[in-house]
């Protein structure tokens, strides 16, 4: 069956299901929500904002097509869904028929879709109406503003430089959790995790996943300074602490590092690890620091909620910013839209409106591992959250991270041996500062 025709009977016969109306209730109404929560803490955070809505709107029913980023890719069924190609781009032949709310990270929407005409509906009259205009961090009333206009509702900030760790393993093998602040000091650590027969790093094969690595070491090796400038595409483009930075990065998985240790022989393996490295899976990696196989995992946030789920309290789970990076807070904003020519737009407002309140917004933070997009939550019952929401108020640079497709590719090729270190340091610099393209005559 194509991938198509597996989504269309799987949304149809969830839709099917949700029709069912409840009891007390003749011909509830109905709108349809895309994402791709589906891992342990995002489904419960998920689960927290329908269930609030429900308590507001008992006769509304959410279809939540979920689609899991595994087998299928979640971005090629909603490209559909909102009519574009398989490519992410616009298509005539399809008719679009997109969601009536569609969840997205909120600082990838002009090249993702205003560039490529998708057009959402403004949410002016939703944020004066309900006094949220100078609630939200100032950074981010700024950043979501598109044409003058705010467009997505945030329900969460996560930051992207974060690292986990099993607090009881670092006990263990008699390292201060609180000595880890610098790369240094991280590598002296993961020397010993390696000794022990454990691994150091938990990771996948995955470039996204090694892409957020990439960039601690490159704020440890560059400096912040040099790094905000050089990703911020306001620095020099021949920047020399990147080969610096990339070739630190190689020496994670020389040494041994990252998922290259052997349990049982405790021996380095066939390419210096590459092949002990997870394939896929952010959840696995970090479910490796649940059950102490790994010590640390440098990823975002959201791998909080994972280990809330799993029962972790703040006296297993240790979260900081990665070492080197305190004061930066590479932000991503989980939050929703409501397409421009979706069904049922003022039910897909009145939601939004329920997942903009205080207490809704403290629920799901708590599930997801996320920080409010507003300072005054009440956040005294999540100490973990707490503690991040502070660090993101005395943090000195705030910005969203840096995006270097294709070149993620490379640098892993280069950690792999595929390819050499002038080709990834190049690759680098060209998607951050594309070289002028020669009109085609």
């Amino acid at each position: 069956m194509r991938w198509g025709q597996a989504i269309g009977l799987g949304c149809l016969l969830l839709l099917a299901s949700c029709k069912r109306p409840g009891r007390g209730l003749e011909r509830p109404a109905e709108i349809e929500l895309f994402s791709w929560w589906t891992a342990e803490g995002e489904r419960q955070a998920l689960d927290a904002l329908i269930a609030a809505h429900r308590r507001h709107r008992p006769n509304v029913q959410i279809a939540n097509i979920a689609v899991p980023n595994r087998a299928i890719d979640p971005e090629r069924v909603l490209n559909w869904r909102m009519g574009l190609d398989d490519r992410g781009l616009p298509d005539s032949r399809i008719i679009a028929h997109p969601p009536s709310v569609v969840q997205w990270d909120l600082y990838d929407l002009a090249d993702r879709w205003l560039d490529k005409g998708i057009r959402f509906r403004p949410l002016d009259d939703l944020f004066t109406a309900e006094g949220w205009r100078g609630k939200l961090y100032p950074f981010l009333e700024r950043d979501l503003l598109h044409g003058g206009h705010i467009l997505g509702l945030p329900v969460g900030l996560h930051r992207e430089n974060s690292i986990v760790h099993n607090r009881k393993l670092l006990r263990a093998l008699g390292i201060d959790e609180a000595a880890v602040k610098s790369w240094d000091r991280l590598m002296e650590a993961c020397e010993i995790v390696k000794r022990s027969g454990r691994t150091c790093l938990a990771l996948t094969q995955e470039s996204w996943v090694n892409a957020i690595v990439f960039r601690v070491v490159a704020v440890s090796v560059m400096g912040r300074e040099r790094f905000q400038a050089f990703f911020g595409r306001q620095g020099n483009r021949e920047e020399l602490s990147l080969v610096a930075a990339v070739s630190a990065y190689k020496a994670i998985f020389d040494r041994g590092y990252a998922g290259g240790w052997d349990n049982e022989r405790r021996a380095r393996v066939k390419r210096w690890g590459w092949a002990q490295v997870r394939r896929t899976g952010w959840a696995d990696a970090t479910r490796d620091v649940h059950q102490g196989e790994a010590a640390f995992f440098i990823h975002g946030d959201w791998t909080v909620g994972l280990l809330k789920a799993l029962g972790w309290t703040a006296a297993e789970l240790g979260v900081a910013a990665a070492p080197a990076t305190e004061g930066m807070f590479l932000v991503g904003a989980d939050g929703f839209l409501v397409p421009a020519t979706s069904d049922n737009q003022d039910l897909a407002l009145d939601v939004l409106r329920t997942w903009g309140q205080p207490a809704t917004l403290a629920a799901f933070s708590k599930a997801k591992g996320s920080t409010p997009p507003r300072p005054d939550v009440d956040l005294s019952d999540d100490p973990l959250a707490a503690a991040v929401a502070a660090d993101l108020r005395q943090a000195a640079v705030v910005m969203p991270p840096p995006i270097f497709l294709p070149a993620d590719v490379d640098l892993l090729e280069y950690v792999a041996g595929t390819k050499p270190l002038e080709a990834a340091v190049s690759a680098l610099r060209e998607a951050v500062y594309p070289s002028p393209r020669t009109p085609s005559r």
